[in-house]
């Protein structure tokens, strides 16, 4: 069974925020989207966004929520991986990884993203993503994998919860 994360209303509002501030960045350093599909940009970075929060959630780690130049960086930093999420709105959506040169993460993440529930599809290392057929887009050069060829997010190790310190501990 694929995970799923239910967004809060605080965390759907902090998407939505630092999707506008690195929108504005990036648009500013004249970097490009590499968005599959006719959704506005905002659309796709909002999507993004919320993915990366909810697998942050999910594997128990603090979401980077720096606001930078983010063309080729990683999401997230997880048992000493960098981790790339990536989102779609597309329930039968594939992973699309960059095929530019540059940093590349250790493991792709995708996510099926609705408006609060964020589906985890599953998860692809870096190496075995870089042996697709890199394929032009409308907006770049991509590596589009089916989900059906992604691993599953329980295949990937995850500590365990109970290790994990929460705002309660302490209090009786």
């Amino acid at each position: 069974m694929r995970p799923v994360v239910e967004l809060t209303i605080g965390e759907l509002s902090v998407a939505h925020q630092l999707a506008v501030l690195r929108q504005a960045i990036n648009r500013e350093a004249g970097k490009v989207n590499l968005k599959a599909g006719p959704q506005d940009v905002m659309t796709t970075e909002v999507v993004g966004v919320k993915a990366e929060l909810a697998f942050c959630r999910w594997a128990n780690v603090y979401p980077d929520l720096s606001v930078h130049l983010r063309a080729g960086s990683f999401d997230a930093r997880w048992l000493g991986w960098n981790v790339d999420v990536k989102g779609t709105r597309n329930p039968d959506g594939p992973l699309y990884v960059d095929a530019r040169q540059g940093k590349t993460p250790d493991v792709y993440v995708l996510a099926h993203v609705e408006e609060l529930a964020v589906t985890l599809l599953g998860w692809l290392d870096q190496r075995t993503a870089m042996l697709a057929t890199p394929t032009e887009t409308k907006t770049g050069v991509a590596r589009i994998i089916a989900q059906r060829d992604l691993r599953p997010m329980d295949l990937l190790p995850k500590p365990r919860k109970e290790s994990v310190p929460t705002a309660l501990d302490g209090v009786a």
